[in-house]
């Protein structure tokens, strides 16, 4: 799970911890909830903690033990919501940008995937994570030419995914974002 807020806010608490065990429920899209619900049962500690948690909610719901499967604990802890919430921070010093705050399940997905992508491109040349280094010594070289597209994250649509990737890979990134955002009480459809 990465840095910033999830769709429920932890109050300023944005460490796995906070994130984790300080919502009274953890936010999911209805896509996303099949793949979450895999990360749970298959990851030990999470599965036990999602079994204790769910088992302590549905005891005091009066819900009988012997009805207490894993399936029905983590939907007592889950909360499906339609998409994300959108909020502006500073882009710099004369301008905000909108930031789209995800529903936990979907981001705690969506770095996993983010992680296994980064891990694909560096293995082929394409490191990220020095990859800003590298065009800042590049650009120095009067021989190198770069574009500089400006709001370029905002122009990546669901088309553009959907072409470069095989579709059982994009089934899966289209399944764990977002398809819509609250705005003022409402939702707009997404097409990034």
């Amino acid at each position: 799970v990465g840095p910033g807020e999830t769709y429920r806010s932890s109050g300023g608490d944005v460490s796995a911890y906070g994130k984790f065990l300080k919502h009274e429920r953890w936010t999911v899209t209805r896509d996303c909830y099949p793949f979450f619900e895999s990360v749970i049962r298959h990851n030990r500690p999470l599965r036990r903690w999602a079994l204790e948690e769910g088992r302590k909610k549905l005891k005091s719901m009066g819900i009988p033990e012997d009805s207490q499967t894993f399936e029905r604990c983590l939907e007592s802890l889950v909360e499906i919501v339609l998409g994300a919430r959108i909020t502006t921070v500073p882009k710099n010093n004369e301008k905000r940008r909108p930031i789209n705050i995800e529903p936990f399940g979907n981001s705690m997905l969506q770095h996993a995937i983010g992680a296994g992508l980064e891990r694909v491109l560096a293995s082929i040349g394409n490191d990220l994570k020095t990859g800003q280094d590298k065009h800042r010594d590049r650009i120095k070289n009067d021989d190198v030419a770069t574009i500089d597209l400006s709001d370029a994250s905002d122009r990546v649509s669901v088309e553009l995914v959907r072409f470069l990737f095989p579709e059982r890979v994009f089934s899966v990134l289209e399944a764990i974002r977002s398809k819509c955002t609250e705005v003022d009480g409402g939702y707009i459809r997404t097409n990034k």
